[in-house]
């Protein structure tokens, strides 16, 4: 039976039991068996009107000796055990469900920040316009104004190009406008979204290489056989190759970034379902407490 019927039950034995015991005559030399009243044979039991009696320990008396208890008392002691048991295994699992998510989540959030700081990585062989997003460990930086191709790094975001929005400096520090939705560790960087709008443009740019490259090999082989253009289909085709394997690596990045961000949200999401295993668990606490108050009642002396 289920805890709440149960209470609802022994709530109208005790009742009906009261009622009973002011219209029915208990037998010769029974009418003294109540609760509290001391008894010998320890599991032996006696009928009072349609009330039973047992003798046993009360379960509400501190070092209970044997007496006779109405079995209305031990009916609640078990519905009051039975709420305890069910607060205990709710509160250990609830426990470990919120520990579980933060952890998984925590880990998931860990891994998409590595692959933001991947796709965002600042590179001098690069051309950046306004707006574009880049890291340099341990900041985020934004381009201020369009920033050009430098390969001795000499626009790398440092103290000495870094302003405010609006002015000359080739950087602005990178400031967070909305906390992520995702996850707190991930307040503080760009969105994955910005991670995967950079990769893309690398992608297209990347290809649009490579197409170019692929018609630059077309000629090579379509002209005279030479040493020199030997030398150049072999550079050529050994460029296509690195731009190819970067689109590929690039394109499995952000399918993993996605399926991670996916991820979190699905972890968000279980968030409900926790919510809603602690208002069971608020339930069965108050279940104990109803149950502990008829218990009480149903095993006081006298009864």
């Amino acid at each position: 039976m289920e805890v709440p019927m149960l209470r609802k039950v022994l709530t109208a034995s005790i009742i009906g039991f009261m009622f009973t015991s002011i219209l029915v005559a208990s037998p010769a030399g029974a009418a003294t068996i109540t609760n509290g009243v001391a008894c010998t044979k320890s599991g032996a039991s006696t009928k009072v009107g349609t009330n039973v009696y047992k003798c046993t320990k009360n379960p509400a008396v501190a070092n209970a000796k044997l007496t006779w208890v109405w079995s209305g008392c031990l009916d609640a002691n078990t519905a009051y055990v039975t709420s305890l048991a069910t607060v205990k295994s709710l509160t250990a699992s609830l426990t470990k469900s919120v520990a579980d998510t933060k952890s998984s989540g925590d880990a998931v959030a860990a891994g998409i920040i590595v692959s933001i700081n991947k796709m965002l990585a600042y590179h001098s062989t690069s051309v950046y316009i306004p707006g574009d997003v880049v890291w340099v460990d341990p900041s985020y930086y934004v381009a201020n104004v369009g920033v050009t191709r430098d390969l001795k790094g000499t626009n790398t975001p440092s103290a000495t190009n870094i302003g405010a929005a609006g002015s000359t400096s080739l950087w602005t520090l990178f400031v967070p406008t909305t906390p992520s939705p995702l996850s707190k560790a991930l307040d503080l960087v760009p969105s994955p979204d910005v991670a995967i709008a950079a990769r893309q443009a690398d992608i297209a740019n990347w290809s649009s290489i490579i197409t170019k490259l692929s018609a630059d090999s077309r000629k090579i082989i379509s002209g005279p056989t030479s040493a020199k253009n030997t030398a150049t289909l072999n550079l050529i085709t050994s460029q296509i190759k690195q731009f190819t394997s970067g689109v590929t690596a690039a394109s499995n990045q952000i399918t993993a970034l996605k399926d991670s961000v996916a991820t979190i949200k699905r972890l968000a999401s279980a968030q409900t379902t926790l919510t809603l295993m602690q208002a069971t668990l608020t339930g069965a606490k108050q279940d104990v407490a109803s149950n502990l108050t008829i218990r009480t009642q149903a095993c006081k002396k006298g009864v």
